[in-house]
């Protein structure tokens, strides 16, 4: 069965690729660094975060962005592995949104939230709110006053919440319902699981919840091989999770409590952190990308080791070819006048970062890892490069332990240019 991260040649529109260029937020650095080190330390590894990020709840794996994916899954990883509880991460991510205030009016339009709007809080919750009703629309009927919320005092916390009695329209909440068109539903629920759903002119947006009824049968959670609407509502919002990488969010607050608990928990230290940040944000300021492409293009003998033993020939200028993440087999692909390489992890976002640094946005997003594998000539020619049928393309997928670099055709007229000069020629989008 094919999980949420598998995107390779899916038939979604995801649209042309966002080729803009942004330095990473400091969290998000700081995330990744946090992560190397763990792995450096034998805490965790790269295949249980590959793990625990696709078996996230569907709803925090569509609407956490990249770093937020790796936070959340290296808390459940330290879980796992015994290194933190439970209490250490409530502690770290902080008491849960909560507010006496009345918020909605009798005859507002209201839906109630995805099961998975709290399932971050990596504790079995103590739900008031059945199930039936998640992600269906309906109307205020009363506004019954504010009470403890039980969800909360469950764990000792005194919190207040407002609550509703919510009426649901039955064929808005059942399948195939047989009843009349006007029967109904009244269900209490707390504010907290609230939102706002309201139409053009007032009415409420039933669109959602009807897509719910009509597909999904109340004891199957979720349905492959029926309607994909599903699919489509997630790739789009996990897409505008990538486009936003840097704004402030969930994805934020989990990165900020990881950090709360590694160096809590004395699994790392703050100058630790601070410092490997900086030689992470440096590493792309090598060039060893370029000098290895330039090598291969001024040394036959160099060019033939790098395509035979990329790793051998690596060591022979002082390079590390193996990523800090993972064990990786640096593999190095030719460009011909006849063959034109493409590089592309349609799991993930596998990438040789210890020779071209961290990888761009586009990479990592849900459309390029789609299209790369489906409509490799129209991405390659979002990137300006134009290659007529006759020109072979070979589209490498780095899923497991190899990871791939394009030494591209050294450009004409560069006969008498020395190898300094040469590197000043390779981007790293050619070596993709």
């Amino acid at each position: 069965m094919r999980g949420p991260h598998d995107v390779g040649g899916d038939q979604v529109d995801h649209g042309k690729l966002e080729l803009a260029e942004r330095d990473l937020e400091h969290w998000e650095t700081q995330t990744d660094v946090i992560f190397c080190a763990l792995s450096a330390k034998k805490f965790m590894g790269v295949d249980q975060l590959r793990r625990t990020i696709e078996a996230l709840p569907a709803q925090s794996y569509a609407e956490l962005s990249y770093y937020g994916k790796w936070a959340a899954a290296c808390i459940t990883g330290l879980k796992e592995n015994g290194l933190i509880s439970e209490d250490d991460i409530h502690d770290a991510l902080g008491p849960e949104d909560s507010t006496d205030t009345v918020l909605f009016r009798t005859s507002d339009c209201v839906r109630v939230k995805e099961e998975s709007h709290g399932g971050l809080r990596w504790r079995k919750p103590h739900l008031r709110v059945p199930g039936y009703i998640f992600g269906c629309t309906g109307v205020i009927e009363r506004v019954c006053g504010v009470f403890p919320n039980p969800e909360a005092s469950a764990f000792g916390s005194t919190a207040m919440q407002p609550l509703y009695r919510v009426r649901f329209n039955m064929r808005n909440v059942w399948r195939m319902y047989e009843g009349g068109e006007m029967d109904s539903c009244d269900v209490e629920v707390y504010q907290s699981w609230l939102e706002p759903a309201c139409g053009p002119e007032g009415a409420a947006d039933n669109t959602r919840a009807n897509k719910r009824a009509r597909t999904q049968d109340p004891h199957h959670g979720h349905s492959h091989g029926h309607e994909d609407h599903t699919h489509l509502e997630r790739s789009a919002v996990e897409q505008a999770a990538v486009d936003k990488e840097g704004e402030e969010g969930a994805s934020q607050r989990i990165a900020s409590a990881l950090y709360r608990i590694v160096t809590a928990k004395s699994l790392m230290t703050t100058e630790e952190i601070t410092t490997t940040v900086e030689s992470i944000q440096n590493a792309g300021l090598s060039l060893s990308g370029p000098k290895i492409v330039a090598r291969a293009w001024t040394d036959n003998s160099f060019r033939e080791l790098l395509l035979k033993d990329a790793s051998a020939a690596c060591t022979q200028l002082g390079v590390t070819a193996a990523n800090n993440t993972a064990t990786t087999v640096l593999t190095v692909v030719a460009n011909t006048p006849t063959v034109h390489n493409l590089v592309v992890c349609t799991l993930c976002s596998c990438y040789p970062r210890s020779i071209l640094g961290m990888s761009p946005d586009w990479y990592k997003s849900r459309s390029y890892r789609s299209r790369a594998v489906l409509q490799p000539r129209a991405v390659l020619k979002e990137f300006g490069t134009d290659l007529p049928v006759s020109t072979e393309i070979r589209v490498h997928d780095s899923t497991a332990d190899l990871r791939y670099l394009v030494l591209p055709m050294r450009p004409e007229g560069t006969t008498d240019w020395t190898e300094e000069d040469l590197q000043t020629l390779v981007s790293r989008n050619s070596m993709i």
